[in-house]
This record gives C-alpha cells, sequence and structure tokens, in this order.
C-alpha cells in the first residue's frame, strides 16, 4: 500500500510537469446523464458541500508554509518544481499509463503543482533550522574492508576445513599488504564483496552500529590509516582498514557526510515545523469554525516518504506523500 502511494504521488508530479496551466475553463453544463444535466453550479455547490472543509485546511497550511518561507528568506520557483518533477520520474519504472494514474488518484495537475511547491518550501525552512554539529559528525566512522567468504557445507568436518582455508587466504592477504602491497590494491585483486571491491573496498561513511557487531569491535582502537587484525562475521573473514571519524572529515566528504545527518533528521524535524507553524498560526476558519477548546484535534502534519525506487543521492529531498484523494461516488 505505501508503495503504491508513493508510485502514485510520482506520477502525479509528472503529469503535472507537461501542464502548468491555469485552472481549466469550467463550462456551464459540465455533463449529462441520458439527457439530464449537471451545471456548473451543480458541481460547485456539492464540491463545497462534500470536500470544502479539506481542501480549506490544506490550503490553509500551504498559506502558512508559504508565509514561514518568505521569514526564511527561501524562494521556491517554477523551474525549482519542474526540476524535482524531474527528479521523481527517472525513478519511476517504465511504461506506466501516467495520465490514467493521475485519474484514478483524483487528484489534478493543480493541486499536485501546489503541493509540490509546498514541499519544497517546507523543505527549505527545516534545512535551514538543522544545524550539524561536530558530535552529529562523531557518530559516523568511515572505512574500507576485504572480505574472504566462508563456502558452507552441510558436513561439519567440510565446513570446518572451509573456514579454516577462508582464515589462511586472509592471513595471508594481510602478509602481502604488510610486505608493500597496498590495502586498495588487494582489495580489487582479492575481496568477494562486489559491492565495493572495485572502489577499493571503500565502504564510505556509515552511522555507528550500523554495521554487524563483530565488524565495529574490530574498529576498535584503530587509528586512521591502521589495518584490523582479521575479523570474523557471518558474511566471512575481513580486514578492516580505518579511514577516520566523521568529526575529522574535510571539504568534499564533511559536505557529503553533512547532508546525510541532515537527511537522517529531516523526517522529525519536518513534523515539528509543520506543527508548530500551524500551532502558532492565528487561523479563524469562517466555514468550519473550531468546537470546543477540549474537543479540538490536533493538527496532524504529513511525514516524509521513503525514497523513490532507485539509488537517491545524499542531500536529495524527497516529497512527502500526496493529501488523500477526494471522496468520490
Amino acid at each position: 500500500m505505501k508503495r503504491t502511494l508513493i508510485l502514485l504521488a510520482a506520477v502525479i508530479m509528472i503529469s503535472a510537469v507537461s501542464a502548468f496551466a491555469a485552472a481549466p475553463t469550467i463550462p456551464n453544463i459540465v455533463a449529462t446523464i441520458n439527457g439530464e444535466k449537471i451545471t456548473k453550479q451543480e458541481l460547485i455547490d456539492t464540491t463545497v458541500a462534500w470536500d470544502a472543509s479539506t481542501v480549506l485546511e490544506r490550503l490553509i497550511m500551504y498559506k502558512i508554509v508559504a508565509q514561514e518561507a518568505k521569514k526564511a528568506g527561501i524562494t521556491v520557483t517554477d523551474k525549482d518544481v519542474q526540476a524535482k518533477f524531474a527528479e521523481f520520474k527517472k525513478n519511476l519504472p517504465p511504461g506506466q499509463d501516467f495520465k490514467e494514474m493521475l485519474k484514478r488518484s483524483g487528484m489534478t495537475v493543480d493541486a499536485a503543482y501546489a503541493y509540490m511547491k509546498m514541499t519544497l518550501q517546507a523543505e527549505g525552512v527545516v534545512r535551514k533550522q538543522i544545524k550539524v554539529t561536530p558530535a552529529d559528525l562523531e557518530g559516523f566512522n568511515r572505512a574500507s574492508h576485504i572480505l574472504i567468504r566462508v563456502a558452507t557445507s552441510a558436513d561439519p568436518k567440510e565446513q570446518a576445513k572451509n573456514d579454516a582455508d577462508a582464515k589462511t587466504k586472509i592471513e595471508s592477504i594481510a602478509a602481502e599488504i604488510k610486505a608493500g602491497m597496498t590495502f586498495e590494491d588487494a582489495a580489487k585483486k582479492y575481496s568477494e564483496d562486489p559491492m565495493n571491491k572495485d572502489k577499493g573496498g571503500d565502504l564510505d561513511y556509515f552511522a555507528k552500529g550500523q554495521m554487524l557487531p563483530e565488524f565495529e569491535k574490530g574498529l576498535e582502537g584503530l587509528k586512521p590509516g591502521d589495518i584490523s587484525a582479521p575479523v570474523k562475521t557471518s558474511y566471512g573473514y575481513h580486514l578492516i582498514k580505518f579511514v577516520g571519524n566523521g568529526k575529522d572529515s574535510k571539504g568534499a566528504d564533511r559536505k557529503k557526510l553533512t547532508d546525510m545527518v541532515t537527511e537522517k533528521q529531516m523526517g522529525t524535524k519536518w513534523q515539528e515545523f509543520m506543527l508548530s507553524a500551524r500551532n502558532k498560526a492565528k487561523v479563524v476558519n469562517f466555514l468550519d469554525p473550531a468546537p470546543k477548546a477540549s474537543a479540538t484535534p490536533k493538527p496532524v502534519a504529513p511525514k516524509p516518504a521513503p525514497k523513490p525506487a532507485g539509488t537517491v543521492k545524499p542531500g536529495a529531498t524527497n516529497a512527502p506523500p500526496p493529501p488523500p484523494p477526494a471522496p468520490t461516488n
């Protein structure tokens, strides 16, 4: 269900890319059923009666976010919105019937555009509020590794031999490195981790606690450039080279890591911003006056959606799911 909502949101946004037009002209007769007419006024009256409160609350929230963005110096242009739509398009599977899915969603192009603009405004404000500290960066390490896997066997004696062979191989690799081969060249030549062997075993930055406990323990006491003794995990035997801690990162690495920390905090900060902005705004809703204070429901802030299918680079933003479609008969 969640995956469907994400896909639907992306489809809505893609469809909007080529259709940033003004609201359509509504004819006086919007439909006929066996000769019976439905007029424009009947459509308007019914829309207001069925969904005015929902749309108004959404519009109020969009206005609040726009005001907060203006105060924070955040400007979102048509070009920015179109770029975000294009980003979603790259992550969708091919062969989708965009127009049909947009129609089934119950959302219009104008609604999708307004929603995305609000999303970018809110993200801009939240990013300015997030202050990444050295303590935040300290929660990340960077390392490279060489992995030699242990072949599995149902025969205990054969399994013990496989384990011993893998350990002997990792020890021989360690000896070659000690004799002068670089860790990176050894990883490219011997490592059995296809995800990073061509990068010299580079695992990039990872949060403390993200790796297996045995792997994390192998990092203990290492200084930048140090190589661990062989470490055994459920994946096999590793040699680990400690590259450094996040607090010591510099230049492009520091920016990338800062973006990673920012993305990690975005979910919580987004909700805090949306709730805070709504609660402090002086809103007078004449269409749907608030009931007594004791019965007033708390506004619900939209949550950021999981990243769309495909790789998203650190720092890339992801819109929360769209508002629910209007009820239909």
